[in-house]
């Protein structure tokens, strides 16, 4: 990767309020304010994307925008779930779109990244990357061509400047306005994650196994870390986005660990080993606590921001691909079993809806609304209602 050439990202106090992009920031850490949806016995609304979905949601200016497997694009009025417009990709749409300059910034399966008008859909700017780098052999025995590659990276929206991972192994930073190619670094395999940003530094991993961390001013490197990978994914690559907390960068990988990593240096303060599973999902971070799901362990927990150590862990029915949400004293999650599932944030305890369809998606809070996508295109708004008697 290399930063820009540009003057971008002093990373004024108003660029940090952009809220309204992937795990709600450009610092990751899925945190939502406001009302609570509780118990998420109220349907509110649902609606019918028309395609198989793994994209999550964002709500801006009381409108929902997220992206289906046909190429589509959908805005939807996010109080009663009405179509607004719909543009149509070049191909599937797989990743959380960014709000920003009344733009709404997205990238299609085929490297295409998109800048469309958010009241009307009307494109603004297009801008093509190479095409995908053929995947990585798996390990012994695992299936010819199944590689979980369900994402194309989102883009991160920071000061006027689009950040975004490609298929084709590099990191581009995109002038927002115009679309215009700033800077491109190549990396060894697909970048899937979403960057991160304190304004001054971008970090974001990729299949290559490499964590890197590339000043915002002169597109330097400022250092990176390689995976420890193992003997089943020795790559140890990273598909998980990082989350931003204080001095650390947290991000999970196919190598089976948690990574918390000085964000100043690289240099590794701690892993958390997930037990043959891969660490998919962005970590959220709140009050010292990471919270932070599995993929194969089926679990969702809550560590020691500092030192790693398990404080609860609670099973899931299945794996955990869903970033998770905090909000109101609560998580929220989605699993491949279908199961939308609250937590305390203290003890891990709580309750779940089980739907028809996995969940890759991860939850967007508003108003005290929950909006989330099931695999088979159904969009979901769920609010706080009475317990059954």
């Amino acid at each position: 990767m290399i930063l820009a050439l540009a003057a971008i990202v002093v990373h004024p106090a108003a660029a940090a309020t952009v809220a309204t992009q992937f795990h709600h920031g450009p610092d990751h850490l899925g945190v939502f304010d406001g009302p609570s949806p509780g118990n998420l016995l109220k349907t509110v609304w649902t609606a019918e994307l028309g395609s198989y979905t793994v994209a999550s949601p964002v709500v801006a200016d009381g409108v929902l925008y997220i992206g289906g497997k046909s190429g589509a694009l959908a805005a939807l009025d996010a109080k009663t779930g009405a179509r607004l417009w719909t543009f149509q990709a070049d191909g599937p749409v797989s990743a959380t779109v960014a709000v920003a300059d009344a733009m709404v910034f997205f990238q299609s399966a085929q490297n295409t990244v998109f800048a469309v008008d958010a009241k009307t859909g009307r494109q603004v700017w297009r801008h093509a990357t190479g095409p995908t780098l053929a995947f990585y052999s798996g390990p012994p025995g695992f299936p010819e061509g199944v590689n979980w590659d369900f994402w194309t990276s989102s883009p991160l929206y920071d000061n006027g400047v689009v950040f975004i991972g490609s298929g084709d192994g590099q990191v581009y930073a995109l002038d927002a306005r115009t679309g215009v190619q700033r800077w491109a670094f190549a990396t060894g395999q697909r970048v899937r994650a979403t960057p991160a940003s304190d304004g001054k530094t971008i970090y974001v991993g990729g299949f290559d196994g490499n964590f890197y961390a590339l000043d915002a001013r002169s597109g330097r490197e400022r250092w990176r870390f390689k995976t420890e990978g193992n003997a089943y994914f020795p790559v140890g690559s990273i598909q998980s986005s990082a989350a931003l907390a204080g001095s650390l960068v947290l991000f999970g990988s196919r190598d089976f660990n948690l990574y918390a990593l000085d964000a100043r240096t690289g240099r590794k303060v701690w892993g958390n080993l997930h037990k043959e599973s891969w660490a998919t999902a962005t970590p959220a971070v709140l009050d010292g606590r990471v919270y932070e799901g599995s993929s194969d362990g089926h679990f969702e927990r809550a560590v020691d921001l500092k030192t790693g150590t398990e404080i609860w862990t609670r099973p899931t029915d299945s794996n955990v691909y869903s970033s998770a949400a905090i909000n109101g004293g609560a998580l929220y999650v989605g699993t491949f079993g279908g199961t939308i599932a609250r937590a305390r944030l203290s003890d891990g305890k709580g309750g779940g809806l089980i739907f028809q369809e996995r969940i890759y998606a991860s939850p967007w809070i508003e108003d005290g609304i929950a909006y989330f996508a099931t695999a088979d295109g159904t969009i979901y708004a769920l609010s706080n209602g009475d317990l059954p008697k």
